[in-house]
């Protein structure tokens, strides 16, 4: 597994010439990749040029975001018949930059449908995307709002744990689609990520990592390794030891970083991120040291 970076988890923005330099800086492996913004440098210099910097930086591309909706309950400027329409020229580009994991979020409730039939709906569309990512290779990783962090009300509450979105992964009967791990979420969900057992460890696609103080009002998303109630250590031993291979990104709440630029908040989120990986053994590729004979 590898460390990885991505602004926006940390309340900040980029371009991604800005971002490959802030990686390369503080020692990121991976970023994660503006497919709209790099799908526009393409049209307008050509892919040669449009990834010339990735190349140079030799920086892995941890994810990037699916660019629409999967329901038709969410305010975005493109329908989801749109985006499908567009997807395949988006990841045909994400391959040949060699990224393999696509990620997507799954509302908590609607104003559009019952559970069950919302269930359905994902999963028909989930497929649908999944007919395009998945013979190149990418695989789509599913993300969850805990109901705690949701403010909004709606009819019909829908996937708010890591349980019931394991159980969406498992019923579209798919190897081109996973979980994302975020264990903010999955912390303010009540669940456990030890039933991330459930799934193979290749169907992780992502994993977010902060931290929590849950006595505190309102709870905020805290950088790893903060002394709060999520274990960062174990967490990244669990994942070593399963043969995880993909992303570790961390993300916190901008109040984190009040009164620091976006140079210092990627400093300081990386300096976490490293005394995290430093306490739990890891190597620079993220694994364990060989046992002795």
């Amino acid at each position: 597994m590898f460390r990885n970076l991505n602004i926006a988890c940390l309340g900040t923005t980029g371009g991604q010439s800005e971002l490959i330099e802030l990686a390369l800086s503080y020692r990121f492996r991976g970023m994660d990749l503006d497919i709209l913004e790099f799908a526009k440098q393409v049209e307008t210099y050509g892919l040669p040029h449009a990834r010339r910097l990735i190349d140079s930086a030799k920086i892995r591309i941890g994810s990037f975001r699916l660019p629409f909706a999967l329901d038709d309950d969410t305010e975005q400027t493109t329908s989801y018949e749109e985006g499908l329409a567009g997807l395949a020229r988006l990841a045909e580009l994400a391959a040949e930059m060699g990224c393999t994991r696509c990620l997507a979020a799954v509302e908590p409730a609607t104003d559009a449908l019952p559970y069950h039939e919302n269930f359905e709906a994902y999963r028909r569309r989930i497929l649908e995307v999944t007919e395009i990512l998945g013979p190149l290779g990418i695989c789509l990783g599913l993300e969850f709002t805990a109901a705690t962090s949701r403010q909004d009300a709606k009819t019909f509450q829908f996937i708010q744990s890591f349980d019931a979105l394991i159980q969406l992964v498992k019923a579209t009967a798919t190897e081109h689609v996973g979980v994302v791990a975020d264990l903010w979420q999955i912390q303010q969900a009540g669940s456990s990520f030890a039933e991330i057992k459930e799934l193979p460890i290749d169907r992780v696609v992502a994993v977010v990592l902060s931290d929590v103080d849950p006595g505190a009002e309102p709870v905020q998303r805290l950088l790893p390794a903060s002394e709060g109630a999520i274990d960062s250590t174990a967490v990244l031993v669990q994942l070593a030891e399963a043969g995880y291979e993909g992303p570790i990104t961390p993300s916190a709440d901008r109040e984190s970083f009040n009164g620091l630029n976006r140079d210092a908040t990627v400093k300081l989120a990386a300096e976490r991120l490293n005394e995290a990986w430093k306490q739990a053994g890891l190597n620079a590729q993220g694994r364990l040291p060989a046992a002795a004979p």
